[in-house]
């Protein structure tokens, strides 16, 4: 057994609502936005021209680079524009835009015989991951191809991350509970790529029909556990569910594969095994919209593209939105638009009233110590605040800045109200250019 992670914290939020019924499949919209950055690597680069007619299910952007992921079209219909757009992970991006046909004409590759996924071998699930355009649908967005790549041998145990610790959001939670057989077999299917002898699944206590449905698709199984944890934030981060599950720790600047285990998101398993058994791309996914301004919260199945003011319009609001987050409460993105598409990476919307969104003014630090008790990454939030206000990048590096996952508990904690995360988003940026513009002139002094 593992043991639990430094820090944590048990947000209190409003505008939470029980999970009572499967994702309800939201309409397609009549123009779905497909940007060519869903995933970390390199962008998608377009297999399609503007007049081009294209299939639900067809690949429509891809990249001979060693990290990437493909994007596949969600409806039928003709490609109207590449152009830029706005992006919901900020800014804008290179984006395929297609009208919908209404006639969902799938791409021949659709229509063949289901697999017998038995008969699967290693390479052909990792291509399988890879061609289906499946990533870390969490968030990370980290291809799972990569994961699995040349890791056979290498992993003890696949972790199946059904931790959905960020309040309000329960995506992940509905698929547990009424697709929780391909979550197992996506499972399967992850631990034979990589010949990995254990599979382990983690939920929390706040989500008893979950573990529940787990626990009875995972019954015909030996090597298939599910593991009940104690509700605690932010530990669907990957690196805190490795220390509660199993007691370890990843090293800095490490991935898990060097302790032996692969994570992946509940999603993004059965994901896959839709991919192997239906040869189904990653064209849609479960989106959670809630906030105390949403009229009818819940779970949409929702095809990759649509509008995020889609998913407004059918869930309704009792009152304005004073703000509106791409995620949940505490590590959601705010976004300057409505029109941003849903894409891979996108778990919810949270909509917040004016009150809510109203910030807080700040105070001075006072030294009280309970952003580094609260801190799952045992950094120093303080300091780390200090030097930012200072633009000391030096110093910023040195107290380990990269290893701040972002997850908001240092504002949540500061009784100053200080605006922590945004503050390190910020300073990690300036040090990523610093690096990049070293790097430039470092590679152009080279001799020719």
């Amino acid at each position: 057994m593992g043991m639990p992670f430094h820090g944590g914290i048990h947000p209190k939020v409003t505008g939470a609502f029980d999970i009572e019924k499967p994702a309800e499949t939201l309409p397609a919209p009549d123009i779905l936005y497909y940007p060519l950055i869903q995933h970390r690597g390199a962008a998608a680069e377009p297999l399609v021209k503007v007049g081009e007619q294209v299939c639900l299910g067809q690949k429509i952007a891809d990249s001979p680079a060693g990290l990437t992921s493909p994007v596949h079209a969600s409806v039928s219909g003709m490609v109207r524009a590449i152009e830029p757009w706005d992006h919901p992970d900020g800014g804008k991006c290179d984006t395929i835009v297609v009208e919908n046909d209404r006639l969902d004409r799938k791409d021949p590759a659709l229509e063949a015989e289901p697999r017998d996924v038995e008969l699967l071998d290693e390479q052909q699930i990792v291509e399988i991951a890879r061609e289906a355009g499946i990533v870390g649908m969490g968030g990370a967005g980290f291809p799972l191809y990569a994961k699995l790549k040349d890791a056979a041998g290498q992993v003890e145990t696949i972790i199946l991350n059904g931790c959905e610790c960020e309040p309000l959001l329960q995506s992940d939670h509905t698929t547990m509970i009424y697709e929780a057989d391909s979550v197992v077999q996506g499972g399967l299917l992850l631990a034979r790529a990589v010949d990995a002898p254990r599979i382990l699944i983690a939920v929390e206590d706040d989500k008893p029909r979950a573990a529940q449905a787990l626990q009875q698709a995972a019954a015909p199984y030996d090597n298939v556990e599910v593991r009940v944890l104690p509700v605690r934030y932010p530990q669907g981060g990957e690196k805190m569910l490795i220390k509660a599950l199993l007691g370890k720790e990843v090293p800095p600047g490490k991935l898990p594969i060097a302790l032996g285990l692969v994570v992946s998101n509940v999603e993004s398993a059965a994901a896959l095994y839709r991919a192997c058994r239906s040869h189904l791309p990653l064209i849609s996914r479960n989106v959670t919209v809630a906030g105390s301004v949403v009229a009818r919260p819940g779970v949409l199945s929702v095809r990759l593209g649509t509008p995020f003011e889609a998913l407004m319009e059918h869930c309704g609001l009792t009152a304005p939105y004073a703000k509106l987050l791409s995620g949940g409460p505490m590590m959601g993105k705010a976004q300057h638009t409505a029109k941003v598409p849903v894409i891979k990476t996108v778990s919810g919307l949270v909509l917040l009233s004016e009150r809510e969104a109203r910030s807080q003014r700040s105070t001075n630090c006072i030294r009280c110590g309970k952003c580094m008790q609260a801190c799952p990454m045992l950094l120093s939030p303080c300091y780390l605040n200090f030097y930012s206000d200072l633009g000391n990048l030096a110093e910023l590096e040195r107290l380990n800045i990269d290893n701040c996952i972002e997850c908001g508990v240092c504002s949540y904690s500061c009784p100053a109200k200080l605006p922590l995360v945004q503050k390190f988003r910020l300073s990690k940026l300036e040090l990523s250019k610093q690096r990049r513009a070293a790097k430039e002139r470092k590679e152009g002094g080279k001799p020719q």
